[in-house]
C-alpha cells in the first residue's frame, strides 16, 4: 500500500490569492502533490526503481511540483517509488505525454541525481504539466540534497549531510546526522533527534526542534521558534514570534547563546551549573529570572549586564517588544 506525504494546507492557503494574482494560476499543495490547475485533463502512473547503491555518497532530488519522502535503512540498494501526474487539456492527451516521461538516476563517483526525463523540458511553453511525489529508501549513511518548489520534505534516519529546501511546503526531519541545513520559504520546519549541528530558516512558518545534540542556528521571519532538549550553542532570531529554548540538565561544554526577537517574548531554560558573561535587554518588556545573577554597575530594569557563575560562556538576549524569562 503506497503512502504519500501530506502537506500542511494552512500554510499555503494564505498564499493562494497572492500567487493567483502574480501568475493567474492557483498552486495548491495537497496529498497528490502540488499542481497547476490550468489543465483539466489528468493521467497518473507509477514508476519503480530498484538498483544497487553504496552508501557514503550524496544523492540529489529536485521536484518542482511534488513531495519528497526519504528513509535511510541498513540496505545497499536505492529504491524509488515515483508517483507521476501529467496534466493536459484532456485525459487522452495527458496519457500520450506521459508515455515519454520517466524518472532516471544519473550516477557519478561521489554523487547521484534523481531526474525527470522529459523530452520537452527545455521548451518555454508546454501543453502539459508534471508533478512527481517521491518515496525513497536508501543506505542510512547517504547524504542528501533535496529541493521542492511546491511540496513537502520528510526525511528519516539519515546519518550523512542533509540539505533540504522547499519554497512552499513543510519540512519534517527525524533521526538525522551531520551538518543539517533546512530552508522553507513558506512552511514549518520540525526536527527531532539530530546528532550534530543544525541550521534552520523559515520565512513564514514555525520552527520546532527537539534533541539537537550539536550547535543550533535558527531564524524565523514570522511565527515562533521552539527548541527542546538542546545540548549545544544556540543562535536564534525571530522577527515576529516568540523564542523558547530549553536545555538538557547536564551540559559539559562552555555555551554561547544568542537570542534575538523583534516582536515576541523569549523564554530560556538553562542547564544546571551554567556559567557565562551576559548582556540581557528589552526595549518594551520585563526581565524575569530565577537564576542568580551578578550585576555589573547600576541595576537597570530593562538591561542587565554581568555574569552567571564563574562567567565561562556567553549569553546575549535582546527583544524589542516582549519580555524575557530565564530559569
Amino acid at each position: 500500500m503506497k503512502r504519500y506525504v501530506k502537506c500542511n494546507f494552512l500554510v499555503l492557503m494564505g498564499l493562494v490569492a497572492f500567487l493567483a494574482g502574480l501568475t493567474g494560476c492557483v498552486v495548491v499543495c495537497g496529498p497528490d502533490g502540488c499542481k497547476g490547475h490550468s489543465f483539466p485533463g489528468k493521467f497518473e502512473k507509477t514508476q519503480n526503481i530498484d538498483q544497487p547503491f553504496k552508501g557514503n555518497i550524496e544523492i540529489a532530488v529536485n521536484s518542482p511540483y511534488g513531495n519528497i519522502e526519504v528513509t535511510g535503512d541498513d540496505v545497499s540498494r536505492l529504491r524509488i517509488d515515483a508517483h507521476i501526474v501529467v496534466r493536459a487539456e484532456t485525459d487522452e492527451l495527458a496519457g500520450q505525454f506521459a508515455e515519454n516521461i520517466f524518472i532516471g538516476v544519473e550516477t557519478w563517483t561521489k554523487r547521484a541525481s534523481v531526474i525527470v526525463m522529459d523530452p520537452l523540458e527545455d521548451e518555454d511553453e508546454k501543453d502539459y504539466s508534471i508533478s512527481v511525489d517521491y518515496i525513497i529508501r536508501l543506505p542510512r549513511d547517504s547524504s542528501l540534497e533535496l529541493e521542492s518548489h511546491n511540496g513537502c520534505l520528510r526525511i528519516t534516519n539519515i546519518a550523512g549531510h542533509l540539505k533540504g529546501t522547499t519554497h512552499n511546503g513543510e519540512i519534517i526531519a527525524q533521526s538525522i546526522g551531520e551538518d543539517v541545513q533546512l530552508l522553507s520559504y513558506n512552511g514549518s520546519v520540525d526536527v527531532t533527534d539530530a546528532a550534530s549541528d543544525v541550521e534552520v530558516e523559515t520565512h513564514n512558518g514555525t520552527i520546532k526542534m527537539s534533541g539537537v545534540k550539536g550547535d543550533l542556528v535558527c531564524k524565523s521571519y514570522n511565527l515562533s521558534i521552539l527548541a527542546e532538549e538542546v545540548a549545544g550553542d544556540v543562535r536564534a532570531e525571530a522577527h515576529n514570534g516568540k523564542i523558547t529554548i530549553q536545555y538538557v540538565p547536564e551540559v559539559e561544554k562552555e555555551l554561547n547563546i544568542r537570542l534575538f526577537s523583534y516582536n515576541g517574548a523569549i523564554k530560556l531554560k538553562l542547564p544546571q551549573a551554567f556559567s557565562a558573561q551576559f548582556d540581557i535587554k528589552t526595549q518594551n518588556g520585563k526581565i524575569k529570572t530565577s537564576v542568580p545573577l551578578t550585576i555589573d554597575g547600576e541595576i537597570d530594569s530593562d538591561h542587565y549586564k554581568g555574569k552567571i557563575g564563574d562567567g565561562r560562556g556567553q549569553l546575549d538576549i535582546e527583544t524589542h517588544n516582549g519580555s524575557i524569562y530565564i530559569e
